[in-house]
């Protein structure tokens, strides 16, 4: 019986058609944003997830979704961290999460890859695509990746460039980038 158990545990790991199933470890995996304004210079913070997976087939990334907690969002400036959070840029009391799924087959190499995914922040959804680099060892699956994602296009115009032209010293660049490093195990 114990064997019959150990083996169901396998399969569901691994399934007949060769699909390996993994969870991200919330611990180990990490997301640090940066954002950048025209008079004091660039900002950052981090975010955590509330949960993630990853399917791989034949090296192949088939299915990646992480959800992010965006209540976890933190700034080296509290005050900016407070304003963050507010209605005028992520109202995270309305929009607890943001997500990333992905939409295309990522074929796993040596190099830098291109996934192709929607991302959805205060319910607003746009495809992107984020550069990965994948390693597998030890049963784990290990993802780095660097993407620059442009908040105008989700409706978030507090103190932009782009729409607000008379600003100079009190704009926000519109486009902020997102480092990851994420651990599914």
């Amino acid at each position: 019986m114990r064997t019959l158990y150990i083996l169901l545990i396998l399969v569901s790991y691994i399934n007949l058609n060769g699909q390996e199933q993994k969870s991200i470890d919330l611990k180990k995996s990490t997301l640090k944003w940066t954002a950048r304004s025209t008079v004091t210079g660039s900002y950052s913070g981090n975010l955590a997830f509330n949960s993630g997976s990853i399917t791989i087939m034949d090296s192949q990334i088939i299915d990646a979704e992480v959800e992010v907690n965006m209540l976890s969002l933190t700034a080296e400036n509290k005050d900016l961290e407070k304003h963050l959070k507010a209605e005028d840029f992520f109202n995270v009391e309305k929009y607890l999460t943001a997500t990333f799924s992905l939409i295309d087959k990522a074929l796993i190499n040596n190099s830098a890859i291109d996934a192709k995914g929607k991302m959805t922040i205060i319910g607003q959804t746009q495809e992107i695509i984020v550069k990965l680099q994948v390693d597998r060892s030890e049963g784990l699956i290990t993802i780095k990746g660097k993407v620059i994602i442009d908040r105008t296009k989700f409706g978030i115009y507090h103190n932009s460039p782009s729409f607000l032209t008379r600003l100079k010293e009190k704009a926000i660049a519109d486009e902020f980038e997102i480092k990851l490093g994420l651990v599914f195990q």
